[in-house]
């Protein structure tokens, strides 16, 4: 927009400039996408999705770190047995 003059805007092009000029960033969607904006139910929903998948992750993470120790610990029995 700094090189094209200002009656040559579009419509969102001169509500955006309006707006700045006037140190207004109300437009502006601050650490969120517009498009990406859901209403409440979808996004209270998709929270939800989010958190099982994290417990579910999360659970099989911990059966991980168990297989290890277990692993380690045998390992190490077997070391000293040596």
């Amino acid at each position: 927009m700094r090189d094209k003059d200002s009656t040559e805007y579009t419509g969102i092009e001169s509500f955006v400039d309006e707006k700045i000029k006037n140190i207004d960033f109300s437009w502006f969607p601050f650490n969120r996408a517009f498009a990406l904006k859901h209403n409440d139910e979808t996004e209270g929903e998709f929270k939800k999705e989010v958190i099982e998948k994290f417990n579910t992750e999360s659970d099989e993470v911990k059966r991980n770190i168990k297989t290890l120790h277990d692993a380690c610990t045998t390992l190490s029995a077997r070391v000293s047995s040596i």
